[in-house]
């Protein structure tokens, strides 16, 4: 939300175009595992092979209060031969802002026996499952046990983004993404404050981390800036675009510590939506641009790629991103667009399992689709 200058850049990826044909290392058909899901957004898989996901859930009834406590948490065990979703935890809270748009269980994050839920919506909603991110302990016992209920102490720890935001001075905050970085850290996207805070796991404490600038739009008859909204957040790992030039970062700062996805507000202007490079001092550059509303990415555990899915081309007249429009794209170091599927109704997220197959959800159908490798 704050303005900024706009970045300056090396260009890795200005424009492609998308096919309707997978890459060879892809079967061209997705399989639907699972239907019926209420607005899923986020996927991870765990350690043991489930593959987890959040829904926002039905939006609140039109005359009552504008939020609801429908969301979810499910998980499905893909050892299975028939995918099954087993309920996990109930009764998240979703909300509506001040322009209609619902906000609520957002992406997820594993790691080890911990599964992280980022919970978005603005702080004026006085609700206790939203505006944080969920710690969550996965343990046998705690799955025979389920479904839990949201209030029953499942819920180990929740970190309260958005109050943290409104007391920085940011007019709004949506926490939509973590990731792990440097010393344990948390590191969280919120597409509300435009901003990266980061959460000391020893002190408690947060920060701001990084801010990402404005876009500037054509002139016309949309406003001259939209919002940036960051909407993931991963570890870089060992993957690194080429670089044409780093002499701007320091030596322990040469190397990316994260990659962040950014969607950008209204009129989401194809072509505007940039991956960045986000670096342990907490400067940030774009290393891929020209994409189109980025909701998430990941990276291949096969291939030396960067997975990136855009929810599609937004319509005026139909109020929504278009159907048939949602991609996932694969990007190599050298900033080769490759088509992994196309084609899509507003994909949201993507995972993979143990083997590489890849997983990704729609917020407008309800199905997880599997791409097998």
């Amino acid at each position: 939300m704050h303005p900024a200058a706009a970045l300056r850049a090396a260009c890795f990826v200005s424009t492609f175009l998308l096919s309707s044909v997978a890459t060879a290392q892809w079967n061209a058909e997705p399989e639907v595992i699972v239907s019926g899901l209420d607005q899923p957004i986020g996927l991870t898989v765990d350690g043991n092979d489930r593959l987890w996901v959040s829904e926002m859930g039905a939006r609140p009834q039109p005359g009552g209060p504008p939020f609801s406590f429908n969301g979810r948490l499910s998980y499905i065990d893909l050892d299975s031969e028939t995918p099954v979703v087993n309920l996990f935890l109930d009764g998240l809270a979703n909300a509506l802002n001040g322009e209609e748009e619902l906000a609520g269980a957002h992406h997820l994050l594993s790691s080890g026996r911990r599964l992280w839920l980022v919970s978005g919506g603005p702080p004026s909603f006085i609700v206790p499952t939203m505006g944080s991110v969920h710690e969550m302990k996965i343990k046998k016992r705690t799955l025979r046990s389920a479904p839990h209920e949201a209030t029953d102490g499942t819920i180990r720890q929740s970190i309260d983004v958005a109050g943290f935001a409104l007391e920085q001075g940011f007019p709004d905050s949506n926490a939509y993404s973590v990731a792990i970085g440097p010393r344990r850290d948390l590191f969280i996207a919120d597409s509300g404050a435009n901003a990266i805070f980061r959460y000391n796991r020893r002190t408690q404490e947060m920060s701001v981390f990084a801010t990402l600038p404005e876009i500037e739009n054509t002139p016309g008859p949309y406003p001259l800036f939209s919002d940036a909204v960051p909407t993931k957040i991963i570890a870089a790992d060992d993957f690194e675009f080429e670089q044409d030039d780093d002499s701007h970062h320091d030596s322990k700062n040469k190397e990316p510590a994260f990659y962040v996805g950014q969607l950008t507000g209204y009129p989401f202007t194809q072509g505007s939506s940039r991956i960045w490079a986000l670096y342990r001092n907490g400067s940030m550059k774009p290393v891929v641009e020209g994409m189109t509303t980025v909701v998430d990415i990941a990276i291949d555990p096969e291939e030396d790629a960067l997975v990136v899915v855009s929810i599609g081309e937004w319509r005026n007249d139909f109020g929504f991103f278009q159907p048939g429009t949602g991609s996932i794209v694969s990007i190599d170091e050298d900033g080769d667009v490759s088509t992994v599927i196309d084609q899509l109704f507003a994909p949201t997220a993507v995972a993979f399992d143990e083997d590489g197959n890849l997983y990704t959800s729609s917020v407008a159908t309800g199905n997880i689709l599997k791409l097998e490798r």
